[in-house]
């Protein structure tokens, strides 16, 4: 998991064996200035390349290292991989923490501030919004959650800090599989039900139904005592969000569960990032391998203060998880290099990680994988309300800009009655690197010049000036958590010749440990970028790390897409049908078949001594089809002359035996 880090004075870094503080940023914030610890050497890179080498493992964060390995037990939950691997119930109670103290963080609130914040805790659970995600009737202590704060302080933003000591631990239920069944029945039955009736109710409805088991001899008197202590527990373990839609309605436990601020005025930059997708008029082929790939969907940040671009994602798989991952990766990582291979007029100066990022309501937004994004970044999700787009105008605004662009080959229109028809796949000439370069040129020097009616100021500017006023963003010190949760993922086996996945095999060295624990084939999860499929992850079903294989033809998978692969699947295996590949497979099973079936049988046995002939020593040496008179008298056998008889003279030794 990533762990954010601020560029400033704290910030320390180690490079092979030496160590550097942080002593500024210059050059319009795109060179960044080290400091040895040891010698007071300056050495300077550029924010790109620092990136690049912090992403590497090249350059490693030392910044509160030393504090995390004495500090006991944050160094054991650093261990966790992925947060997908915890069950849902503690999923949902490391979120409640997590927010508990950002929450606290927002307030000013420190550690040493033990009245504020016992006072803060109280007036949060007296307001009634934590209680159904707290499932307790008590508010958590003071001292639970300084005890939070300290662990999410000292580990730098880990959310696997927060996990609970008591996930491991394992618990024996002492109540028998026909009670558990009756509890759930009684659940089932009277509390989630639209007539809200209590949990009291149903706990008595369940009594009832024990006695009568235990008269009917099918359970007795000790194992149908159950206490509502127990009964409460049970409840607890259901979703929330289930039980308040099946006791109210789904409208009502949508609303519960999420929420919206109105307007949309923020005091500074990259304080609430909007995020959105459009699908795009034009369709694109592929520069390397000339393949049509079809109308691309565009994934846009915009910040909400300047209204400046901060990232975009252009990609084929429609709007969906792994897009909205991936473009945030691209708003996060500093876009120097991709201004200067776009050959924009103006640098690109958004970079880092974004406070609260602004949502639609679109499922994958929505899904529980998203959130824990949120986690591993650190950072605050707002959703939009229904119907409202005004409160997302800057975004809008930029997809209204794109479609006036004057862009006319490739480009899809809708049909319009007595015009001649235009084929988009005829005059789809614009490759993907052209509408990239584009796209870029367009969100660095287009739209960031244009004045903003409402303020008067430009994008690029205001962005630039609060960049300048306020501390500089954090990025992540790694973003692999990033790639692990934009994989697509799916179920396959894994046997000693690596994955099997659509015609293409993965396997490297670490396969072999793997298949040695499981003890042969099994099956696991596996996950693989879909933008390419030159390596693919591979989980562990025991201690649940991944690992990475590579694909065995990395000439031609190296690059490629997901949509690409099944594109060139598809044409191939059109391509086999149409030329009689199949039938003429067919036909050389049946003719396989009859000769090798029909000579079974004497009656009809036919014995071709030609074919015989001419096959002997052209593809075997057994034939017995042979015609001896043809082929002339037989060969002398072979002899050996007497003196290349040879005789052993030497005598075997001899051995005496030794008795002590």
């Amino acid at each position: 998991m990533a762990t954010r880090v601020s560029i400033d004075k704290s910030l320390v870094v180690r490079h092979g064996r030496a160590t550097y503080q942080f002593n500024r940023l210059f050059d319009d914030r795109r060179q960044i200035q080290f400091e040895n610890q040891l010698t007071g050497e300056y050495r300077a890179y550029a924010l790109t390349r620092f990136f690049a080498m912090l992403q590497s493992g090249d350059m490693a964060i030392v910044q509160g290292e030393q504090v995390i390995n004495d500090f006991p037990g944050v160094d054991k939950k650093r261990q966790i991989l992925d947060i997908s691997a915890l069950p849902e119930k503690e999923q949902e109670q490391l979120g409640f923490r997590i927010r508990v103290v950002r929450f606290l963080q927002k307030k000013g609130l420190s550690r040493g501030q033990r009245t504020e914040v016992s006072q803060a805790i109280k007036r949060l659970f007296e307001a009634g919004e934590w209680q159904q995600v707290w499932h307790k009737k008590t508010p958590p202590s003071t001292s639970a959650v300084l005890n939070w704060m300290r662990d999410y302080e000292i580990s730098g933003r880990n959310p696997a800090s927060l996990i609970s000591g008591n996930l491991n631990r394992k618990r024996m239920r002492t109540v028998s599989v026909v009670v558990e069944e009756a509890m759930a029945w009684a659940l089932k039955t009277y509390y989630l039900k639209k007539t809200r009736l209590s949990l009291t109710y149903a706990f008595e409805r369940l009594g009832e139904k024990l006695k009568g088991m235990v008269a009917r001899g099918e359970l007795s008197r000790n194992e149908a005592t159950v206490s509502m202590a127990t009964f409460q527990r049970r409840k607890d373990e259901l979703d929330p969000f289930a039980v308040t839609a099946a006791r109210h309605s789904q409208d009502y436990a949508n609303k519960q569960f999420r929420y919206t601020l109105n307007g949309t005025n923020v005091p500074r930059a990259m304080a609430r990032l909007k995020v959105d997708h459009t699908l795009l008029n034009w369709v694109v082929v592929c520069d390397r391998t000339g393949l049509p790939l079809g109308r691309p969907t565009l994934t846009i940040i915009v910040d909400s203060y300047s209204g400046y671009i901060v990232g975009l994602y252009v990609s084929f798989n429609g709007p969906g998880l792994t897009t909205v991952i991936n473009v945030l990766k691209n708003s996060i990582r500093p876009k120097h290099d991709i201004a200067s291979a776009a050959e924009t007029s103006k640098p690109w100066i958004a970079w880092g990680i974004g406070d609260c990022y602004l949502l639609d309501n679109g499922m994958e937004f929505h899904a529980y994988v998203f959130r824990r994004v949120a986690w591993e970044l650190a950072c605050d999700l707002e959703y939009c309300r229904v119907r409202f787009p005004w409160l997302k105008p800057h975004v809008e605004r930029v997809f209204a800009e794109l479609d006036y662009l004057t862009l006319v080959q490739g480009r899809v229109r809708k049909p319009d009655p007595n015009i001649l028809a235009i084929d988009p796949k005829r005059d789809a000439i614009i490759t993907l690197s052209q509408l990239c370069t584009g796209l870029v040129k367009f969100a660095v020097d287009h739209h960031a010049s244009q004045v903003n009616r409402r303020t008067l100021e430009i994008p690029f500017e205001r962005f630039a000036e609060s960049m300048v006023r306020n501390p500089p963003p954090e990025i992540p010190d790694t973003m692999q958590g990033l790639d692990l949760i934009a994989a697509m993922s799916k179920t396959s086996t894994v046997s000693s010749g690596g994955v099997e996945f659509y015609g293409l095999s993965f396997a490297g060295l670490e396969l072999r440990d793997l298949l040695r624990s499981a003890g042969g084939k099994f099956k696991t999860l596996v996950k693989w970028n879909p933008d390419d499929l030159g390596y693919m992850y591979v989980q562990d079903s025991r201690s649940k790390e991944w690992l990475t294989l590579t694909c065995t033809r990395s000439d031609y998978a190296q690059g490629l897409s997901w949509n690409q692969h099944r594109l060139i699947r598809d044409f191939t295996r059109n391509r086999l049908r149409l030329s009689g590949a199949v039938d003429n497979l067919l036909i050389a099973k049946q003719d396989l078949h009859e000769l090798w079936m029909n000579p079974l049988a004497r009656k009809n046995r036919d014995l071709n001594f030609d074919r015989a002939r001419r096959l002997n020593q052209l593809c075997t040496t057994a034939s017995t089809f042979q015609d001896h008179a043809a082929a002339g008298p037989l060969p002398p056998k072979a002899t050996l002359a007497a003196e290349e008889l040879t005789r052993e003279t030497t005598l075997p030794p001899d051995f005496e035996t030794v008795v002590f």
